[in-house]
């Protein structure tokens, strides 16, 4: 029986691989610290609405470092412990923000830098995928906010700096800085406000006075 060969990365490929790793981790905890105002600290990186991120971020560099068990692990106990299904090889860019984590599954094609995405929001292909081909699923650019409660599914692209209103149902492209909103969803060129809590304008979630921002 021949052994399995295994691939072992160069001690240059593991620093680039760790330095990119902690890049990314920081701006996701400046971000957030912005948006919440919460003073941003290494510490922050167990904040209850951080930490998922962290497990998605950890569970991305060991599938990246052939480490794929092991990053099936990590995305299982984010799963467990947060309700957060997130395939360890998603392509998900800095600045990500998980207000509410809780019943979000990011089963997508790429999602872009600085996205929001609040609880119980479901990106994913319209049939059962279980090869987790990219040509079925949605992308979101830069700038994305997607509400509670929303689906997106299958290839469909979210504009960069889009909203998608909460508990709508996503089937088709959505432009640059529109906001999607209905079941199906219906573009409207004009952004979403939320008076009660927080204001969207092009994609950008301002803080609520209580920290909390809500689509």
């Amino acid at each position: 029986m021949q052994p399995i060969a295994s691939w072992k990365p160069s001690c240059v490929e593991i620093n680039d691989i760790s330095m990119l790793f902690w890049d990314t981790v920081r701006t996701d905890r400046h971000r957030f610290a912005e948006m919440s105002g919460v003073p941003s600290s290494k510490t922050l990186i167990f904040h209850p609405r951080v930490f998922p991120v962290v497990l998605v971020r950890v569970a991305a560099k060991l599938h990246s470092l052939g480490l794929r068990r092991m990053a099936n692990i990590v995305s299982l106990m984010n799963m467990l412990l947060f309700r957060i299904e997130v395939p360890a090889r998603a392509v998900i860019g800095s600045g990500l923000i998980l207000p509410h984590p809780g019943g979000i599954v990011l089963g997508s094609a790429s999602i872009g830098d600085n996205v929001t995405i609040f609880q119980n929001v479901t990106l994913g292909a319209r049939h059962f995928d279980g090869d987790y081909n990219l040509s079925r699923r949605p992308t979101l650019n830069a700038g994305v906010t997607v509400g509670a409660g929303a689906v997106i599914l299958g290839p469909v692209s979210i504009g960069e700096g889009a909203t998608v209103a909460a508990n709508s149902l996503v089937l088709a492209d959505v432009p640059p800085g529109c906001t999607a909103m209905g079941v199906p969803a219906v573009n409207s060129p004009r952004a979403l406000k939320n008076p009660d809590t927080s204001e969207t304008e092009g994609g950008q979630v301002r803080r609520a006075p209580n920290g909390d921002g809500g689509v």
